[in-house]
């Protein structure tokens, strides 16, 4: 490899590390390019511990297989079964400038070096007032998605959908989609040196991807506490929602736990915008899928993680008999009515009490993984499946910070699980 090609892996190599469809490029560079991976370097890469290990792997391997080692590599990155020519056009200085991102050079330096934000909130119990974010930088740079879902096949959706454990997803368009984003505070906040830079990023990465999943995205931008209160109970009582199979609503801002803030400063109560959607309030969605996306800090505490030690898999903790040993019988607890608040996934950036990180040039950690999980995998992948991968991604990033406060912080996202059936989106299916 020559020097122009080494240096164009060195400079873009935060870029390559968080981006690389790995598994992907380590096949198709096998399969089409034997003199630059043979069976003895697929086997270490492929016994690497994480993805993250796996692109660095293959990053250092690189520049050691001859003149050709770029132009495969390319290759590679542009195969149909890859599909990240983006990454191509990064490499070879073609990509566009991200949303949020500035084209002057000292801005650009500070993106590249990873300045962020993150929002932090006051004590746990209800909030008295906003308290002020702190300054954060991340060194996981992602650069823009290019959102193009992929689409389900004829014979995965007959296979799928004529099951009773699926949740009917057959209308065009499959439901409505609602999403709040603020990214800038009155002045009158103690807010307003504090905007999400990189939340526009966000919004067009979530309305994109909702939309080419087959939803109808509402947006409500920079609005106050009671424009979100009354615009999502507008949402809510929407009429469409009675011929729609599914419902979506992501909120995006600076938060505290169990609430975001408006763009005035006051809060939005994350509970009752949950309970706007429940089997009492909201009856054309019973029975129906609704999966709710939070993206803002849930406290002040930062995650520095900890070594795991290898523990031998002795398999279940729980004898195979342990339900069938169970004396007496069954009683219900109450009334055999619908419990209010079924068929909901709750889905959250981080655990309660911890903050959670943003890049200004690319978006959040949370909706970043969760663009990418969902465009590539909702073809033949039930939603708890794909946010067991998107935790998965996000608990693989790490900050790095001048701040030792938050340098080297982690995040792990979560959900709360309600639903009572396999939730498939089916992409590209029309019927």
């Amino acid at each position: 490899m020559n020097n122009k090609d080494r240096k164009l892996l060195k400079t873009n190599h935060l870029y390559l590390l968080n981006n690389l469809e790995i598994e992907r490029v380590i096949e198709v560079l096998y399969e089409d390019a034997r003199d630059i991976l043979q069976d003895e370097d697929v086997a270490v890469l492929k016994s690497k511990a994480t993805l993250r290990e796996k692109r660095k792997a293959l990053l250092e391997l690189l520049p050691r297989r001859g003149p050709q080692a770029f132009q495969a590599f390319c290759d590679a990155l542009e195969h149909e079964n890859v599909k990240q020519k983006y990454i191509v056009d990064q490499l070879l200085g073609r990509a566009t400038t991200p949303e949020g991102a500035s084209s002057n050079v000292q801005e650009t330096r500070q993106i590249e070096e990873g300045i962020s934000q993150i929002a932090i909130s006051g004590a746990s119990g209800e909030p008295s007032g906003p308290s002020t974010p702190a300054t954060v930088s991340l060194d996981d740079t992602d650069g823009p998605i290019q959102v193009n879902v992929e689409p389900c096949t004829e014979k995965f959706f007959h296979n799928m959908n004529s099951q009773e454990i699926c949740y009917t997803m057959v209308k065009q368009p499959r439901g409505l989609a609602c999403v709040v984003s603020n990214t800038v505070f009155d002045a009158s906040t103690e807010l307003k040196d504090k905007p999400r830079n990189g939340g526009k990023v966000d919004l067009k990465n979530i309305t994109t991807l909702f939309k080419k999943l087959g939803f109808v995205v509402r947006e409500l931008c920079d609005k106050t506490a009671k424009e979100i209160k009354d615009g999502i109970q507008s949402f809510a009582n929407d009429e469409a929602h009675k011929t729609a199979n599914c419902c979506v609503v992501v909120m995006m801002s600076h938060g505290v736990p169990e609430h975001i803030y408006g763009r005035d400063g006051q809060l939005v109560n994350i509970p009752n915008i949950i309970n706007m959607f429940n089997n009492t309030n909201c009856t054309p969605l019973r029975g129906k899928p609704k999966l709710f996306f939070f993206q803002a800090c849930r406290g002040e505490t930062v995650d520095k993680g900890t070594a795991v030690p290898a523990v031998p898999d002795s398999g279940s903790l729980l004898p195979s008999n342990f339900l069938e040993n169970a004396i007496g019988q069954d009683e219900p607890d109450g009334a055999p009515d619908q419990p209010s608040n079924t068929d909901m996934l709750i889905c959250y950036p981080t655990q309660l009490g911890n903050v959670s990180f943003r890049n200004p040039a690319c978006g959040s950690w949370f909706i970043q993984a969760l663009t990418k999980v969902f465009m590539n995998r909702a073809k033949d992948q039930t939603v708890l499946s794909m946010m067991t991968t998107v935790n998965r991604l996000v608990s693989e990033n790490t900050a790095s910070t001048s701040d030792p406060a938050y340098r080297g912080g982690k995040q792990s996202s979560e959900c709360i699980h309600r639903l009572g059936k396999e939730l498939y989106f089916f992409p590209g299916i029309t019927k």
